[in-house]
């Protein structure tokens, strides 16, 4: 291998190792945590609700039997990452999030409160999801390259993206995007997932599914 390729290889640590990397350092867990808040749009539920609800998300991410997180590295820095759930109804049912504590984030939600009945008309028309798939939820993907890597950076995570819908999930899973996100659009395609339908509005958010899964 010569030098030029090999200082372009990116790496991936996965699930247990990725876990315990975010645990133990917290300079790559606030990295995560800016990359997330850089990545998803402004009108994401996410961000809606704020950093202490996306730091709350990811520390049960880490913490939790049924979510999975692999991190994408070149050298030593964190380019990319991707989420995936074991079970997003049991994740879902374990998360805690005290966000109506604080008077500020009241507020918040008040002004964004349109937006937020968008998100749980959204959330209500996942029960159009078969049930036996709605475990299998692809979560979020995310990537802060420079331009010089960022094509090897998202061909690594395409690849890793492929193995996990057809050898972790057997072609059995869904995920979701925004209308308005085409790179998104075009992985979920690329990994064989069609549309399942459009809901919300301003943007409307996709479902994908896995072709073969039955209804």
């Amino acid at each position: 291998m010569n030098k030029k390729h090999s200082e372009s290889v990116i790496y991936i640590k996965k699930n247990y190792q990725a876990k315990l990397l975010l645990k133990k350092n917290k300079n790559l867990f606030s990295h995560l945590i800016q990359m997330h808040l850089k990545s998803f749009h402004k009108d994401e539920l996410s961000n809606i609700l704020g950093l202490d609800a996306i730091s709350a998300f990811y520390k049960s991410v880490i913490i939790s039997d049924n979510a999975n997180i692999s991190l994408f590295f070149y050298k030593t820095k964190l380019v990319g990452f991707m989420i995936y759930f074991k079970d997003y109804s049991k994740f879902k049912s374990g998360i805690k999030i005290n966000y109506l504590l604080i008077p500020s984030r009241i507020i918040k939600l008040i002004k964004n409160f349109f937006k937020l009945i968008n998100h749980l008309i959204v959330i209500y028309h996942q029960k159009k999801i078969p049930k036996n798939i709605y475990k299998n939820y692809l979560g979020s993907i995310a990537i802060q390259a420079n331009r010089s890597i960022r094509l090897e950076v998202f061909k690594t995570l395409v690849s890793h993206y492929e193995e996990i819908v057809h050898k972790y999930y057997k072609d059995n899973c869904w995920a979701s995007c925004r209308i308005d996100n085409q790179v998104a659009s075009l992985i979920l395609k690329k990994c064989g997932l069609t549309i399942k339908g459009e809901y919300g509005w301003n943007p409307k958010i996709l479902f994908y599914v896995t072709k073969h899964s039955k209804n």
